[in-house]
C-alpha cells in the first residue's frame, strides 16, 4: 500500500476499463488526475471516503449516466478542484453541491449532456473562481444569484439553451476577467451594469437574441481585449467613449447586427487592435484612413454595409493584414496601388462594389498591382465591379492562389495561361459574364487542381478536348454556357467521376453516342 502517496497523475494515456475503486484506499491521496483516457463508469458503491482529496479530474473519458454521486459522498469538504468535462454525463446538476463540497474553487462540467436549469444554490460556493458549464443542454435563465459569486473570475455558459435576459446582477462580479454567454437564446438589452466589470478582459455575447444598443458605460471596462456581439438584433451607433477608453482592445466583433453610423477617425486609438469585424450591418460613410495607423491589424472585414467613397491608400501601411473584405458596399474608384504592400495577405475580397479602371494598370510599377500581392494570397474576388481591360498573365504566377473570381466585369482578351512547368494551385476559377475570347483548350493547361470552372457568357471558342479527363480529373462543376464553342461533346466528360454539374446550354455542340452515361448534362439549343 502506498501509504504516503498524496498525488497521482495517470492522465493522457490510453487507459481503459472502469475507474478503479481501489484508488480510494490510498489514505493520503490529495490530488488525483485520470483525465484524457478511455475509462468507464466505476463500481460506485465500493468507493471509500477520500477525506483529504482536494483535486479530482475525470475529464475526457467515456463516463456516462447521471452526476457521479461518489464525488459528493466520498470526496469530502476539502475538495478545491473538480473537472468532469468532456464525458457523457446527463441529468440535472445537483443543487446539493455547495453543501457537499463547499470550498470548491474550480468547477468544470462542460462538454457533457447535463440538462435542466443552473442550480440557484451554486452562489453558496462563495470561494468559486471558475465556473465552466458550456456545451451542455441547460435551459431556463441565468440565475440572478450568480451575481453573488464575488470571487468569480471565469464564467463559461456558452452553447446551451439558456433564455431570458442577462441578469443585471452580473455587474456585481467585479473580479470577473472572462465571460462567455454566446450561443444561447438570451434576449433583452445588454445591462448597463456590466460596465462595472472593470477587470473584464473577454466578453462574448454573440449568437443570441439581444436587442437595443451598446450602453456607453461599457467604456469603463478599460481592461477589455476581446469584445464580441455578433449575430444578435442590436442597433444604434458605436458609443464614441469606447474609442477613447478601450486602448487595450485586440478583437472587436459587431458583425451581423443592425448597427449604423460611421466609423470615426478616433478608431486609431485602438493601437493594439488585431481583428475588426463589422460586416453585415448598416454602417455608412467612408472607410477612415486612420485604419492605416493600426499596425497590428491582420483581419479587417467591413463587408455587407453601406460604405461609400474609395479604399484609402493609407490602409496599405498595415503590412500585417491577412484578410481584407470590403465586398457588398458602395465603394468606387480604382484599386489603390498601396494594396501591393500586403505581402502577408491571404484573402482580398472587393466584390459587389463600383470599382472601376483597368485590371492591368501598372501605376508606375514593373508589373500590375495584382501581381505584386505575393504568394501568401489564397482568395482573390473582384467580381461584380466595373473593371475592364485584359487580364495580366502574371496573375497565374501567384502560385498559392486557390480561388479567383473576376466574374461580372467587362474584361476582354484571351485568358493566357503561359507558365512554367509548375502547376497552378487554383481550385475554383470564375470568369463568367465578361468578354473573354480565345481557346477553351488553352485555358485548361496547368489547372490540374480545378474543381470549379465557370466561363459562362463570354466569347470563348474552340472545342472541348477529349483529354480533359486526364488534365482536369477533379472537376465538380463545369459551366460553359453562352460561348462560341463548337464541335462534339467528347464522351470522356462522362469519365469525370467527381462531376456534379455540367452546363453546356446556349452553345452549338453535337452529342457523341457514348455521352449518355453523364446524367448531369445540361445542353440546350442556341
Amino acid at each position: 500500500m502506498l501509504l504516503n502517496l498524496t498525488s497521482l497523475d495517470l492522465s493522457s494515456n490510453s487507459l481503459t476499463g472502469a475507474v478503479p475503486y481501489q484508488l480510494s484506499q490510498l489514505p493520503g491521496i490529495a490530488r488525483l488526475n485520470l483525465g484524457n483516457n478511455h475509462l468507464t463508469n466505476p463500481k460506485y458503491g465500493k468507493f471509500l471516503p477520500m477525506p483529504d482529496l482536494k483535486t479530482l479530474s475525470l475529464a475526457n473519458n467515456d463516463l456516462n449516466s447521471m452526476f457521479p454521486w461518489f464525488v459528493l459522498n466520498c470526496t469530502g469538504r476539502r475538495m478545491r478542484w473538480l473537472d468532469l468535462s468532456a464525458n457523457s454525463y446527463s441529468g440535472h446538476i445537483p443543487s446539493s453541491l455547495p453543501e457537499m463540497i463547499p470550498r470548491l474553487r474550480y468547477l468544470n462540467l462542460s462538454h457533457n449532456e447535463f440538462s435542466g436549469t443552473i442550480p440557484r444554490s451554486l452562489p453558496r460556493l462563495q470561494r468559486l473562481q471558475e465556473l465552466r458549464l458550456y456545451n451542455n443542454n441547460l435551459t431556463g435563465g441565468i440565475p440572478e444569484e450568480l451575481g453573488m459569486l464575488s470571487e468569480l473570475r471565469t464564467l463559461h455558459l456558452w452553447n446551451n439553451a439558456l433564455d431570458g435576459p442577462i441578469p443585471a446582477s452580473l455587474g456585481n462580479l467585479t473580479s470577473l476577467e472572462f465571460m462567455d454567454l454566446s450561443l444561447n437564446q438570451l434576449h433583452g438589452p445588454i445591462p448597463a451594469s456590466l460596465g462595472n466589470l472593470t477587470s473584464l478582459e473577454f466578453m462574448d455575447l454573440s449568437q443570441n437574441q439581444l436587442h437595443g444598443s451598446i450602453p456607453p458605460c461599457l467604456a469603463k471596462m478599460q481592461q477589455i481585449r476581446y469584445f464580441e456581439l455578433s449575430g444578435n438584433n442590436l442597433n444604434g451607433v458605436i458609443p464614441p467613449e469606447l474609442f477613447t477608453n478601450w486602448t487595450m482592445l485586440q478583437l472587436f466583433d459587431l458583425s451581423n447586427n443592425s448597427f449604423s453610423g460611421s466609423i470615426p477617425p478616433q478608431i486609431d486609438n485602438w493601437v493594439n487592435l488585431e481583428v475588426l469585424y463589422l460586416h453585415g450591418n448598416n454602417f455608412i460613410g467612408p472607410i477612415p484612413a486612420e485604419l492605416g495607423n493600426i499596425t497590428f491589424l491582420y483581419w479587417l472585414d467591413l463587408s455587407k454595409n453601406h460604405f461609400t467613397g474609395t479604399v484609402p491608400s493609407k490602409i496599405g501601411a498595415v503590412s500585417s493584414l491577412e484578410l481584407l473584405d470590403v465586398s457588398t458596399n458602395h465603394l468606387e474608384g480604382e484599386l489603390p496601388a498601396s494594396i501591393c504592400n500586403f505581402t502577408q495577405l491571404s484573402y482580398l475580397i472587393l466584390s459587389h462594389n463600383k470599382f472601376r479602371g483597368t485590371i492591368s494598370n501598372l501605376n508606375g510599377m514593373e508589373s500590375p498591382i495584382l501581381c505584386q500581392l505575393g504568394n501568401a494570397l489564397h482568395v482573390l474576388d473582384l467580381s461584380h465591379n466595373q473593371l475592364f481591360g485584359e487580364l495580366p498573365s502574371c496573375i497565374w504566377s501567384l502560385w498559392n492562389l486557390q480561388f479567383l473570381d473576376l466574374s461580372s466585369n467587362t474584361l476582354v482578351g484571351e485568358v493566357t495561361t503561359v507558365m512554367t512547368n509548375s502547376t497552378s494551385s487554383l481550385i475554383s476559377l470564375h470568369l463568367s459574364n465578361n468578354n473573354f475570347t480565345g481557346s477553351f483548350s488553352a485555358m485548361l493547361k496547368n489547372f490540374k487542381n480545378l474543381t470549379i470552372l465557370d466561363l459562362a457568357n463570354n466569347k470563348i471558342s474552340g472545342t472541348i478536348p477529349p483529354w480533359i479527363r486526364e488534365t482536369n480529373p477533379l472537376l465538380r462543376i463545369l459551366i460553359l454556357r453562352s460561348n462560341m464553342l463548337h464541335g462534339s461533346i467528347p464522351w470522356q466528360l462522362s469519365q469525370l467521376s467527381y462531376l456534379h454539374l455540367l452546363d453546356l446550354s446556349k452553345i452549338t455542340l453535337q452529342v457523341q453516342y457514348r455521352i449518355v452515361s453523364l446524367t448531369c448534362l445540361q445542353c440546350a439549343s442556341p
